[in-house]
């Protein structure tokens, strides 16, 4: 027989409403073209260091990982925090350059863009997987190339030589207006005797168009990059221990354009 006074408390015990079964999910919209923990490089730090190459700079960011495998010659790669190049995003103003056949294991020749011409570079270290892709799952990096101010007009020309047999020049014509600007440069860069039993061959031409009207911002970019190159391989011991004593020589090729037609956020329609 049950107590009486276990039964009183059982009916004075709190009636407990069955578990919900309903999720909530709630999003919020993500601003800018790159989200998570940013670093931002800006020019003024380009030009410091002279890089012959963007990997110098990103290798100076904080939990960031670039180098290229046998010398000036030898492939690109950059790892955040670890992660696999492959899945390292990398934008230029926005359009992907990733290689979409994987054939390099999806990342990108950085020797393939003229760091004079780098007006900026933000690089996220969180994954942005969920508004990018899988390309972007170990963080992404964003190349803005310089933007001509209304008014400016400018015809830049540079060259450089070191005692090891690097030279390089490049030439580029910006000009600006009200609402726009246009931005055209080329370059040329020879690794010569830089490093030893490794050489690099590059030429580079990027092009851009901005122009506004009516409140919409068109913009127009193009970009040719040809990277002739020669290395050891990379299990062969490099120049001081490899037995067979012939190189690797490849070329690759970079061509990418885009168009975007952009309008504020607080607009009713935005293509």
């Amino acid at each position: 027989m049950l107590d009486a006074a276990y039964l009183l408390m059982m009916a004075a015990a709190p009636f407990a409403p069955p578990p919900s079964d309903v999720i909530v999910v709630t999003a919020s919209r993500t601003e800018g073209s790159l989200a998570g923990e940013l670093s931002v490089v800006e020019a003024a730090e380009i030009e410091r260091t002279q890089p012959a190459s963007l990997l110098e700079v990103l290798d100076d960011v904080a939990g960031v990982r670039a180098f290229s495998t046998g010398g000036a010659g030898g492939r690109s790669f950059v790892s955040i925090r670890g992660g696999e190049p492959n899945f390292t995003l990398v934008l230029l103003d926005g359009i992907r350059l990733n290689d979409p056949t994987n054939s390099r294991g999806g990342g990108f020749d950085f020797f393939m863009i003229d760091p004079a011409l780098v007006e900026r570079i933000e690089v996220t270290r969180d994954s942005v997987s969920a508004v990018h892709g899988s390309d972007a799952l170990a963080g992404a990096i964003n190349i803005r190339l310089r933007s001509p101010t209304p008014g400016a007009r400018s015809l830049i020309m540079r060259g450089q030589a070191g005692s090891e047999g690097d030279t390089g020049f490049g030439a580029g014509l910006e000009a600006g207006w009200k609402g726009g600007g246009v931005l055209a440069a080329g370059s040329w860069y020879d690794s010569g005797g830089l490093t030893r039993g490794s050489s690099l061959e590059r030429r580079q031409a990027v092009s851009q168009l901005r122009h506004r009207l009516g409140g919409y911002e068109a913009r127009l970019i193009g970009l040719y990059g040809h990277a002739g190159r020669s290395a050891f391989p990379e299990d062969s011991g490099g120049p001081r221990l490899a037995v067979n004593r012939e190189r690797e020589t490849g070329n690759a090729e970079t061509m990418a354009a885009g168009l975007s037609v952009r309008r504020p956020s607080g607009a009713r329609i935005r293509p």
